[in-house]
């Protein structure tokens, strides 16, 4: 039988409490101050606690540190006499599994309950079959086998990742475009013990305004013309693992609001349906935006913000970490060129040192494109010339022969590379948009920005 401990100064909110949590088939008990619980806990194990945040002799957030510490430590929910979100983000950093506002919507409760303990018990496998394993059998996934990079910004990156992804909290990633988001989504994914359970991704950006909502929630035959069958949308088909909206920055304000409520209720309805179904994955969101300045202008709701932001990691950029090129270019073309049937390749370093000096305003994104071309293209080695074709001597070499005195800005080199990319494509933006790792909105805006047009040379 499971073992909850209820840790509530109201006597009458912690009976309710204790006999919701009875007729869930758990044993209760029932703690009405710091010194009470710290006392049950260190003498027993629960695999449950539900805690106030004001107590008679302390408060909870003390207690919840001590009692995350422990091995065996129980599943934590917040449970707070009055909103501060300061309190709620400090107690989801610091092992909170929820929090939730007296008095709560009990259905909700039970749901993240239900969910929380799921999730606890497919770590204890996960620890179980770990164990059972002999000693040549596959090791487990670690960070470095999904994310590339040695330098103190990743490093201090993967230290993050490791605390966040056992949690089961939401996570915003920030960076840049093609500086890896999803990959840091997808490592969460995998160490927080939902490997074995989909992993979802969907970049809003890409999404047909007028199909969002049916594209993430889903929709019943017939709810409006062309829906000739009922259909399962994102939130749905992610199940109990990990869904990632990705430029999560880019939906309209009334889909944020259907957001929202999906995420506070852990319910959503598929399009034409008023039956709610089940959310039950991990959220992780992605943005290249500015969501802080995007709230402050109206573009963004803070409600929404601050419950998707409980934990936020940032992807440093490429040019912040040179360092880290060669390896990732390298780790590149042994994955390219498995594909290919090119175990040999190498990179000139001739070549080496023009990665190195190339501000990559595409990121990894921009990276991998380059290396792809180099490996279709190279015979053994990858040389300069083969990093002229895709794009890169020109704006190292320009970037070398501009005196110190006065450097050229990022905004000047990326300026020139949208400048060639689209005279190489053509002025076929749809392409040239893919091949920078950008959406079509954002290569127009740019185009604009920097007064570009066909004539330019």
């Amino acid at each position: 039988m499971l073992r909850a401990i209820v840790i509530e100064d109201d006597p009458g909110f912690g009976k309710t409490l204790t006999r919701i949590l009875e007729q869930q088939s758990y044993e209760v008990v029932h703690a009405q101050s710091v010194a009470e619980a710290r006392r049950r806990i260190d003498h027993e194990e629960f695999d449950l606690a539900l805690l106030d945040q004001h107590l008679p002799d302390g408060l909870g957030l003390t207690l919840l540190d001590e009692v995350v510490a422990k091995p065996n430590r129980p599943v934590v929910i917040m449970v707070t006499g009055a909103e501060s979100l300061a309190t709620t983000v400090q107690a989801i950093q610091r092992g909170a599994y929820d929090y939730f506002v007296k008095p709560p919507d009990l259905d909700a409760l039970l749901v993240v309950i239900e969910r929380a303990q799921r999730e606890r018990e497919l770590r204890v496998q996960l620890v179980q079959r770990r164990v059972r394993e002999p000693s040549g059998a596959k090791a487990s996934t670690r960070i470095d086998d999904i994310i590339v990079g040695s330098s103190p910004a990743m490093t201090e990156l993967f230290k993050q990742i490791a605390r966040v992804a056992p949690t089961g909290v939401n996570v915003l990633v920030t960076g840049e475009s093609g500086s890896g988001k999803e990959l840091v989504a997808r490592a969460i994914h995998e160490l927080g013990g939902r490997s074995a359970l989909p992993f979802v991704a969907v970049n809003c950006a890409a999404l047909s305004p007028t199909l969002v909502e049916s594209e993430l929630f889903g929709h019943a035959r017939g709810a409006f013309t062309g829906a000739t069958r009922d259909r399962p949308g994102r939130f749905e088909l992610a199940g109990q693992g990990t869904l990632m909206l990705d430029e999560i920055g880019e939906l309209e304000l009334e889909l944020q609001g259907k957001l929202l409520r999906a995420i506070e209720e852990r319910t959503f309805e598929r399009v034409g349906e008023t039956r709610g179904r089940p959310f039950e994955a991990r959220l992780v969101c992605a943005t290249h935006r500015d969501l802080r300045r995007d709230v402050e202008d109206g573009r963004f709701r803070e409600d929404l913000y601050f419950r998707l932001g409980v934990v936020q990691l940032h992807v440093p950029p490429l040019r912040e970490r040179p360092d880290d090129i060669l390896p990732i270019a390298r780790h590149l073309l042994r994955q390219i060129g498995r594909q290919i049937d090119k175990l040999d390749l190498v990179i000139d370093p001739a070549a080496v040192e023009l990665l190195r000096r190339y501000p990559w305003p595409g990121n990894v994104r921009e990276l991998r494109n380059v290396m792809e071309h180099g490996a279709i293209m190279a015979q053994g080695v990858l040389t300069p010339d083969h990093l002229h074709a895709a794009g890169v001597r020109e704006i190292a070499t320009a970037k070398a022969a501009v005196p110190t005195s006065a450097p050229r800005t990022l905004a000047d080199m990326e300026r020139d590379h949208i400048r060639r990319t689209l005279e190489q494509l053509g002025w076929i933006k749809k392409a040239a948009a893919e091949a920078l790792g950008i959406s079509r909105p954002t290569l127009d805006r740019k185009i604009r920005l920097y007064r570009l047009e066909p004539s330019d040379e």
